[in-house]
C-alpha cells in the first residue's frame, strides 16, 4: 500500500509542477502577446509618420510653387496630423518602457532544482522533497531568453552566471565539470 501511496504523491507533485509551469508560461506569453502588439502598432505609427512626412514636403514644394492659400491650409493639416502620430509614438515607447521595468522589477521566485517547488528565503532544505540546497547553491533560477528559461548556475570562483551545460566558465576559465 505504501508504494501506491508514493506512486500517488509522485503523480500529484508532478502535475503540481505541470499546473505551476503551465500558469508561468500563460502569463509569459500574455505579457509578450501584449509587448508584441504594442511594437506593431509602434512600427504602423512609424510607418504613418514617414508618410506624412512625405506629404509635407510635397505639400511645401507646391506652396513655394503655387503660392497658394490652400496649399498653406495642406502645410497646417499635415504638421498637425505628424504632431498627432508623434505624440502617439511617444506614448507607445513609454509603454513598452514602463513594460520592461516592470518586468525587470518582478521578483525572482527560488525553486528547488530536484522538484521545481518554490522556496522561501534562506531556505537550507526543500519543505516539499526535502532536498539540500547547499548541494546545489550553485544553481539559481535562471534567465529568460524570448520566453524560455535557461537554466544557469553559478561560477563558485567568480560568481558569474554561465549555462547549466558549461563545462568551463567563460569569465574566469574555472573548470566546472570537475568541481
Amino acid at each position: 500500500m505504501d508504494v501506491f501511496q508514493s506512486i500517488g504523491q509522485g503523480i500529484e507533485k508532478t502535475l503540481d509542477a505541470l499546473k505551476d509551469s503551465k500558469e508561468r508560461i500563460h502569463y509569459q506569453a500574455k505579457k509578450y502577446s501584449r509587448q508584441s502588439k504594442l511594437r506593431l502598432e509602434k512600427s504602423r505609427v512609424e510607418g504613418e509618420i514617414k508618410r506624412l512626412y512625405e506629404d509635407l514636403g510635397e505639400a511645401y514644394y507646391q506652396s513655394i510653387e503655387a503660392g497658394s492659400d490652400q496649399a498653406q491650409r495642406l502645410l497646417h493639416e499635415l504638421v498637425a496630423k505628424l504632431d498627432q502620430e508623434k505624440e502617439i509614438l511617444k506614448a507607445l515607447d513609454n509603454q513598452l518602457k514602463q513594460d520592461l521595468v516592470e518586468e525587470a522589477q518582478e521578483p525572482k521566485e527560488r525553486t528547488c532544482p530536484h522538484c521545481h517547488e518554490v522556496l522561501e528565503e534562506g531556505d537550507q532544505f526543500c519543505s516539499h522533497c526535502g532536498s539540500s540546497m547547499e548541494e546545489t547553491k550553485v544553481f539559481q533560477r535562471g534567465i529568460f531568453v524570448d520566453n524560455v528559461e535557461i537554466l544557469t548556475k553559478m561560477c563558485p570562483n567568480c560568481g558569474k552566471q554561465v549555462s547549466v551545460h558549461a563545462k568551463y566558465c567563460n569569465r574566469c576559465g574555472l573548470d566546472l565539470e570537475n568541481l
